[in-house]
């Protein structure tokens, strides 16, 4: 998935931060203070890795649009921050492509938002706070992101498992076995050496 334009306001519509080309495979946004780094971010955050977003006194939750290109098509998605603290997000296809409630989770590779938003939507307002890392739930979606193993597949891990450790334990007893031959070796030499 690739972002190729971003265009962020806030809803008096009083300044606007427009991106409305990006065509490399990395894009850093950067600025002064107070520019709108963090407000893209948010908006990001939440449209594509599913962050909640809340204005604290002070900050704004802009409305906005990405439009993306991933899962072969172009997407416009459309967040709007109501009065009341809630995110309404809408996905539209710019070229006919199919959507569905599990278009956005498509494009981010079907990760869920619980392993996506502590890796991906970082808030420069808040404070780092690895134990969401460390969560249950982040572990377990993690856990799912390699998919569920079959019985077939569990067999065949434990299968290859053993093989692993019964040719570590005949290496151990090799290894064992050539260092007291070369112990022995290394005493006749002694010996050799003294009788010369």
């Amino acid at each position: 998935m690739r972002i190729t334009s971003i265009i962020a306001h806030d809803e008096g519509r009083r300044f606007t931060i427009t991106l409305p080309s990006i065509n490399g495979p990395l894009t850093a946004i950067y600025g002064p203070p107070g520019s709108g780094k963090s407000t893209v971010a948010d908006l990001i955050g939440h449209a594509i890795f599913g962050k909640h977003r809340v204005a604290s006194p002070g900050h704004w939750a802009a409305n906005g649009e990405l439009v993306v290109e991933g899962d072969g098509g172009r997407y416009r998605i459309r967040a709007t921050h109501d009065r009341s603290g809630r995110t309404r997000l809408t996905v539209a296809a710019l070229d006919d492509s199919p959507i569905d409630h599990h278009t956005i989770r498509r494009l981010v590779g079907n990760l869920s938002p619980v392993v996506l938003t502590p890796l991906c939507a970082v808030s420069f307002h808040e404070s780092p706070d690895a134990t969401r890392l460390l969560s249950p739930e982040f572990a377990a979606g993690f856990r799912r992101t390699g998919g569920e193993l079959s019985t077939v597949d569990n067999r065949r891990v434990s299968e290859l498992a053993a093989r692993r450790d019964l040719l570590a334990q005949e290496l151990e007893t090799r290894i064992s076995t050539e260092r007291h031959a070369s112990k022995q070796l290394e005493a006749r030499w002694c010996e050799l050496d003294r009788l010369i």
